[in-house]
């Protein structure tokens, strides 16, 4: 089970939720590029990552954790957990997850396959949103490329003049770059991965009941 990055996304997004009321409203990470956590079993030594905030167990929750994870998130839940004593609410809920998670390992709910699925999923996600904004940095992009996609779509941005949506053509195009350089990526994982795909077995395939 992968370690590091699957905790943090579950701690912004849980700490977050419970604060809410729940984690089915746990809050999207933004799109601002964050450092990669480390592997796991790659832990940094103590002191490395700030003061130790809390320690649950043999986990310790530093204050680069607790401001990375708020800075994880979308700009009103930053506005709420901004002064001192929302910042420790917030601790005190990376905390709570902490203890939930720990159970749910003793559990074994860790190596549940719809969890693992679901962090599978939550891995490739980050990912391809981390792989995009450095594949496709919003710096990368040139005044000619901007110019040459308005003209390029002209009837859709009329009657407005290049000046007048700017902002608009840089994001549509950065949006439509990205998305390409991930597929291209992908296709490069591909052709390197040994895949073995079997649609004939499809056939007569039903969905697996729901469990009571």
């Amino acid at each position: 089970m992968p370690g590091g990055l699957a905790r943090r996304a579950a701690l912004g997004a849980c700490a977050a939720a419970l604060l809410a009321g729940g984690c089915d409203a746990a809050p999207r990470p933004t799109e601002r590029p964050v450092e990669r956590p480390a592997r796991a079993g790659s832990e940094a030594p103590p002191g490395a990552h700030g003061p130790v905030l809390a320690t649950v167990g043999a986990r310790r929750i530093t204050a680069a954790e607790l401001a990375d994870t708020l800075a994880e998130q979308e700009p009103y839940v930053q506005l709420r957990f901004s002064s001192p004593e929302r910042k420790r609410r917030f601790l005190d809920e990376l905390i709570k997850v902490e203890l939930l998670a720990n159970e749910a390992r003793g559990q074994g709910l860790d190596r549940d396959p719809a969890v693992v699925r679901q962090v599978r999923r939550a891995l490739a996600t980050r990912l391809a949103r981390e792989l995009q904004t450095e594949l496709v940095p919003v710096a990368s992009l040139t005044e000619a490329e901007v110019a040459t996609y308005y003209e390029q779509h002209r009837a859709q941005y009329q009657p407005r003049a290049l000046a007048e949506v700017e902002q608009q053509v840089r994001n549509e195009l950065l949006a439509e770059k990205r998305r390409a350089a991930l597929r291209a990526h992908l296709a490069a994982l591909r052709a390197r991965a040994k895949l073995e795909i079997h649609p004939e077995r499809l056939a007569g395939l039903q969905p697996a009941k729901a469990k009571p």
